[in-house]
């Protein structure tokens, strides 16, 4: 009798086991709507969230779209001169490429951050600061017959760098004020 009811108990967890494997694999998790957006995250879409944002974090989203939108502008723009050209540094399209930099650069400029937040202003700043030493870099190269060098495209390299750097420390003080892009 003893035998038969531990052979029942191993039995019944055995078959527990296995439903609980089986039930796995045809369980999902479950959906959640995701919007990508152009600073290369992902973050739940709710269209209640931005009704219980402050002022600033308002404020600061429209900012950031609309330095966004410019961008996009700019990477379209770059998009169509790199077309039949592998880099920006060919002989054809470097001067186009400047142009395209430099007219960002113009419209981030006329960008308004007076009313926003102190430290956002700052690393604003930078960021513009660092588009600004970029674009010189290129207008100093204008004219001349540039070729995809080594120290060129090295110096292009840092200078990308240090946007990107700028950028995501403009996007961060950005988000403790709650504002999203």
């Amino acid at each position: 009798m003893r035998s038969k009811t531990i052979l029942s108990i191993a039995a019944f967890i055995v078959a527990f086991g296995f439903s609980v494997f089986l039930a796995s694999l045809f369980m999902t998790k479950p959906l959640q709507t995701v919007f990508v957006s152009s600073d290369y995250g992902s973050r739940p879409t709710s269209c209640f969230k931005e009704r219980f944002m402050s002022r600033e974090a308002r404020s600061i989203s429209a900012f950031l779209r609309q330095d966004i939108s410019n961008g996009r502008e700019r990477d379209r723009d770059i998009y169509k001169l790199r077309v039949g050209t592998r880099t920006p540094f060919g002989e054809t399209a470097f001067d186009d490429y400047a142009v395209i930099i430099d007219e960002y650069v113009n419209e981030a400029n006329n960008l308004n951050a007076n009313d926003l937040p102190q430290d956002f202003q700052e690393k604003w700043e930078k960021h513009l600061k660092a588009w600004q030493d970029y674009a010189e870099f290129l207008n100093d190269l204008k004219g001349e017959n540039v070729k995809s060098s080594e120290r060129i495209l090295r110096q292009d390299g840092q200078f990308n760098k240090e946007i990107d750097a700028t950028w995501y420390e403009v996007l961060r003080v950005g988000k403790t004020y709650g504002a999203n892009n």
